[in-house]
């Protein structure tokens, strides 16, 4: 007995796929699928998906200039906090930026004309985690492209709290 589900999906050539269930039930799927952005899908039901298209998209003043990677959506005090990584034009080093909406649709609007912060080296796919106490943290990966310990390329995690702006570190 096969206790799995196949969908033919329509969302193809994506990666670093996050699904947010919106407060009205509504499942939106944010992946690595543009460019110069981000696309995303939604559904009722997690089987039947509609394309919604860009819910952000890169713009000629911003600061990431490519590589687009792993959006991750939260809602938080009634606005939508979309944290995702891309390659800073200013150096080509990946960086982690943070964009806001009003909707789970977008569009999602950057807080800042620079990555969220720069501790110096390259930082990938951001996370939230909301603690039972009221705080909130933010992990990251220290990525691997710019992390050579001991003639080996190395990712490594870190986390910090977040201010509740969601948007700075404490600290």
């Amino acid at each position: 007995m096969t206790l799995t589900y196949q969908n033919p999906l329509p969302i193809k050539n994506i990666g670093d796929p996050f699904v947010l269930r919106a407060p009205d039930g509504t499942y939106y799927c944010y992946a690595t699928s543009a460019p110069d952005g981000f696309k995303a899908w939604t559904s009722p039901d997690l089987v039947h998906w509609t394309d919604a298209s860009y819910v952000y998209k890169r713009q000629p003043d911003s600061w990431g200039e490519s590589d687009f990677w792993a959006p991750e959506v939260v809602l938080y005090d009634n606005k939508y906090f979309m944290h995702y990584s891309a390659r800073w034009g200013r150096n080509q080093s990946l960086r982690i930026g943070v964009a806001i909406a009003d909707s789970p649709a977008g569009p999602f609007v950057d807080v800042f004309n620079h990555p969220m912060f720069d501790f110096g080296y390259a930082a990938i796919d951001g996370h939230i985690f909301f603690d039972d106490d009221g705080r909130s943290y933010f992990y990251y990966s220290r990525d691997c492209s710019e992390n050579i310990v001991d003639g080996r390329h190395e990712s490594h995690l870190y986390a910090a709290e977040l201010d509740d702006d969601l948007i700075s570190f404490k600290g």
